[in-house]
């Protein structure tokens, strides 16, 4: 998106690949009924002109009513979409081979809480540790601010609809409808010819299917057999809004109580012929329901639900659960009454009404593009594949693109290969498309895609991409079909089949905008001729808008309570308040609180929402925040292999008490040049709780224990050095780990022969060789398992002539007397803190001149040891390398470092050490060093490399021969007497 650039860099800002959502603008905008995530995002053009499809959707059933008075972006404007429906979006980019755009899928999650975990994963396969991906916690405990009682109020202007009789309307005056039949009867209950007579005419007036609103009412109270029916007159169980006023015009009174779980009442009706005047106007003309007009009784079921475009739904059951029940009521009905219930709903369709009779209206655009593809009769189009051809059919009534050789890829959510799975493969419902699995002839509604199984038989046999195919008509059981490609015959051809062989090989049918909303390319446009006079145009009432303040709060007489993961009370309603009992207990009020000796912390909130529930979900938020000190965490560290919403775990041990953290991924530092520069920000930081049980824990401390090694400390009681083969020396073996000795069983050997069994052995110097040192290896068992090895040098030497007296020391023998004599002038034998002081002085100068001067000793037999290795390779090498070995044992300090995979040999100025890097040879002062790699040898001078050895090559930038340089069968070397010249020599 932008970028900047200097001599050495260049800096990239990106965003996405959208430039509409970032450029484009979307204006103030309120919806007037409810409407989906998506409804909200074509209304904008997001998805349709963004060329964005929608993948992965977890909000799929979520509705909202909202408005946006500003302008914004249209990328800012579905971030607000995405917040206002509590969800969180993610785009995906997928591009061709060529690395063209294939398609941009946005994906919709519900928002990270207890229970969703929204954009990214649960990283259960990372873990940040201390000291390893993580630098360190910080933790900030925060108590002020604390509160655990709140008081919600919740405030809003709104827009309130007053619905009046209209005085200039003129009402129509029809002619009566004679229902022909006589009275309904059903499951033992029945209803007058006169009252059926009357509900028809009712029916005929508010174009309301008569056969509906009989089985509704046959539901709902058995036909008035109800206890509120037969008391309020009231089928329907209508709820008193403490209005007598009906918008129908009927007048009511407070009737009997609903069920005390329910509150309120119910309208009390004076007749039941006042009862079906108001309850049909409020079907029809209320503007709550989409059953008019509807044709059949599935269309008016679904016309009472939000499913079918209704502002709210009749019943808390829902649609799938209202219109098995109205198919079997009407079935009944009809079977019990002598075909009541089609008589009486072909006497409502042929019976003409004052306005718009209940019929079809036509598919004007599915006419059309049936008629355009029809004539394209003989011709290819697209690939000649069939694909192709509803490819082209889907374009051209603003369907998803599905290339075929005609279109583009747009609303891709699967592979988009198979035919057989194009209902499956493509977002139709972005597009007002919809998706079904017929199950009945009817199901073959012209305009439609039917799309045939794979490996289908009869009446077409396909492979295994399936096929596809647009339906043109269906007359009886003869479905005509548009297709291409049939056995080869890459053009487009007309076919007939029987309809109910070919339904049983349709995996899935995508029906067209037009058709979802109820249109036919076989419908009408007008009704009968009117019967009866119609009026004026004037509706029968006026509705006006009008803006008032309302107030709310959570009803005193609701109780509720919510229980932490121990089963106890934390949180509950009460006399429109919520308490955090265990807050209170914990951080009581420091006086008395505002209710007399309550000891609640009080806080009184007010919320721009007059919907309860979501009062009370503000209200719960804000007090499980505030009821215990606000602990907040910053973590520094990063792991590239997180992704943004990626959840993972934090441990910190070195933290006081240790710290087990779960957090969310919030952003992404990466630098592809500096990595010690990457960061991860994290959020939604939540403490964990160790929930190992005891014995668990018993069991991980054993195996931790079982896991750290084995010390052998050998104990000699005379020293390894024996002087002129004479004296013994106990070595005592004992096992050591965790501090703790262990029983264990010894062998003492040297090298392949063994010594001796048990816990000591007895070395006699007269048996230890002068000329080199003498190996004693110690294997400790417990049981039978060898579980540590250690070796230990003993020497003999000799004493030589008496040389001459060195230089006086740091301390001679008259310094040393002099010394203990003032330690020894306390007559009592009792010391001095003074004296004490001293002596641990001079201690410590003697116990520094000794070591020198043994070091001194040693390092010259190493020397002289390694020279006589380097200078006679005719001797015995084993035996020098074991003298070698027993030199460095004898200055050597050993360290191990396991954390970070460390052996390291301390000598007075120089030290060896293996890591995973190698192993490395060097001085002290870093003047020179030796590194041997797995592929490289390498010599260091003052911290330069100047030579090395690899890939059978060595390299070396500047060096100097002294004696001779040999190259195949040429010797180069000085000439004998004449140090200023140079000879080669042919050598055979």
């Amino acid at each position: 998106m932008k970028t900047e650039e200097t001599e050495t860099t260049i800096r990239c800002y990106c965003e996405n690949l959208n430039l509409e959502l970032l450029n484009e603008m979307a204006g103030p905008y309120k919806a007037k009924t409810k409407m989906s995530f998506v409804e909200y995002c074509n209304a904008f053009g997001l998805l349709v002109f963004g060329a964005i499809t929608i993948g992965h959707n977890e909000i799929e059933d979520r509705e909202r009513t909202l408005e946006w008075t500003g302008t914004d972006t249209k990328l800012k404007r579905l971030l607000s979409i995405a917040n206002k429906f509590d969800a969180e979006i993610e785009f995906e980019t997928i591009l061709d081979e060529d690395s063209s755009l294939k398609s941009f899928i946005l994906h919709i999650y519900k928002e990270n809480d207890d229970k969703n975990q929204g954009v990214g994963k649960v990283r259960e396969d990372v873990v940040l540790r201390h000291g390893y991906n993580i630098e360190g916690v910080k933790r900030t405990i925060d108590k002020t601010g604390i509160f655990n009682m709140i008081t919600p109020v919740g405030k809003a202007t709104v827009d309130v609809e007053v619905t009046k009789a209209n005085p200039k309307y003129v009402a129509p005056k029809l002619n009566a409808v004679t229902y022909s039949g006589g009275g309904l009867s059903n499951g033992g209950r029945t209803i007058s010819k006169s009252l059926v007579n009357e509900i028809l005419n009712l029916c005929v007036q508010h174009k309301l299917l008569p056969s509906g609103v009989f089985s509704q009412m046959y539901l709902e109270s058995f036909w008035g057999n109800s206890p509120v029916a037969r008391a309020d007159n009231n089928w329907g169980g209508l709820t008193w809004t403490g209005s007598g006023n009906r918008p129908s015009g009927i007048k009511v009174t407070q009737g009997t109580a609903r069920p005390a779980n329910e509150g309120g009442y119910y309208m009390h009706f004076s007749s039941v012929s006042d009862y079906f005047k108001d309850y049909t106007y409020l079907l029809a003309e209320q503007g709550i329901y989409k059953v008019k007009g509807a044709n059949n009784i599935d269309a008016y079921t679904k016309g009472l639900f939000r499913f079918g475009g209704a502002a709210y739904d009749y019943a808390a059951a829902g649609y799938g659960h209202y219109a098995p029940l109205m198919r079997s009521i009407r079935n009944g009905i009809n079977s019990a009454s002598n075909g009541a219930m089609d008589t009486l709903d072909n006497q409502f369709k042929t019976a003409g009404t004052v306005g718009t009779a209940p019929v079809s209206q036509k598919a004007d655009k599915v006419i059309s593009v049936l008629n355009a593809l029809t004539a394209k009769k003989g011709t290819r189009i697209g690939s000649g594949q069939c694909y192709g051809l509803v490819a082209w059919h889907a374009m051209s009534i603003g369907g998803p693109g599905l290339g075929g050789g005609v279109t583009g890829l747009r609303g891709l959510i699967g592979a988009g290969a198979a035919a057989s799975h194009i209902g499956e493969d493509y977002n139709w419902s972005q597009f007002g498309w919809k998706v079904v699995r017929p199950s009945q002839v009817n199901h073959l509604i012209p305009g439609s895609i039917a799309n045939i199984r794979a490996n289908a038989g009869g009446p077409v046999w396909t492979g295994g991409w399936g096929h596809t195919v647009v339906i043109k008509g269906l007359s009886g059981d003869t479905l005509t079909v548009l297709e291409q490609n049939y056995a080869g015959r890459q053009w487009v051809e007309e076919r007939t089949y029987s309809a109910s062989a070919y339904l049983r090989i349709i995996q899935t049918l995508c029906y067209p905008p037009e058709i979802v909303q109820g249109k036919r390319i076989d419908g009408t446009e007008s009704s009968p001729a009117p019967s009866g006079t119609p009026g004026n145009n004037e509706p029968k009432t006026i509705s006006e808008t009008q803006q008032q303040e309302k107030t709310v709060g959570i009803p005193a007489d609701l109780y509720r309570e919510w229980k932490n993961e121990d089963g106890v009370v934390e949180f509950y309603i009460k006399n429109g308040s919520i308490y955090a009992p265990i807050s209170k207990e914990l951080y009581p009020s420091a006086f008395t609180g505002e209710e007399i000796s309550d000891n609640w912390i009080r806080k009184n909130v007010e919320y721009e929402t007059i919907d309860v529930e979501k009062m009370i979900s503000y209200s719960l938020q804000d007090i499980r925040k505030n009821c215990y000190p606000s602990i907040s965490y910053e973590v520094k560290g990063t792991d590239e292999n997180l992704d943004m919403g990626d959840t993972v775990k934090i441990d910190d041990e070195e933290f006081p008490g240790g710290l087990v953290l779960s957090a969310r991924v919030s952003e992404q530092h990466i630098s592809f040049t500096n990595d010690g520069t990457n960061q991860t920000v994290f959020d939604n930081y939540k403490a964990l709780k160790n929930k190992l049980s005891k014995d668990l824990i018993n069991r991980y401390e054993e195996l931790a224990e079982q896991a750290k090694p084995f010390e052998l400390r050998p104990i000699t009681d005379k020293g390894t050095t024996f002087k002129n083969s004479t004296g013994l020396s106990v070595l005592t073996a004992e096992l050591w780990k965790s501090n703790k000795q262990y029983d264990a069983t010894f062998q003492f050997r040297n090298f392949d022969t063994l010594l001796a069994s048990g816990l000591t052995y007895t070395v006699d110097g007269s048996t230890v060789p002068i000329d080199k040192p003498f190996l004693v290896s110690i294997d400790a068992f417990i049981g039978n398992g060898l579980v540590a090895t250690r070796q230990i040098t003993f020497t003999n030497v000799m004493d030589g002539p008496k040389g001459d007296k060195g230089d006086k020391g740091a301390l001679d023998e008259t310094q040393v007397k002099e010394i203990t004599d003032k330690i020894d002038t306390k007559s009592d034998q009792a010391m001095t803190q003074e004296q004490l002081n001293l002596l641990l002085e001079t201690q410590n100068l003697m116990t520094a001149e000794m070591k020198s001067k043994a070091t001194a000793e040693q390092v010259d037999a190493l020397f002289a040891s390694y020279n006589k290795y380097v200078s006679d390779e005719s001797v015995n090498k084993a035996n020098t390398e074991a003298a070698l070995i027993a030199n460095a044992e004898r200055i050597e300090a050993f360290r191990k470092d396991f954390d970070d995979k460390m052996v390291q040999l301390d000598f007075v100025s120089n030290y060896m050490r293996v890591t995973d890097l190698g192993f490395e040879i060097s001085a002290n002062d870093g003047s020179s060093s030796l590194l041997i790699q797995k592929d490289r040898i390498s010599m260091f001078s003052a911290g330069k490399e100047v030579m090395y050895i690899s890939q059978g090559l060595i390299h070396i930038d500047n060096g100097v021969f002294t004696k001779t340089l040999q190259i195949g069968n040429f010797r180069e070397s000085q000439l004998d007497g004449d140090s200023t010249t140079n000879v080669t020599i042919y050598v055979s």
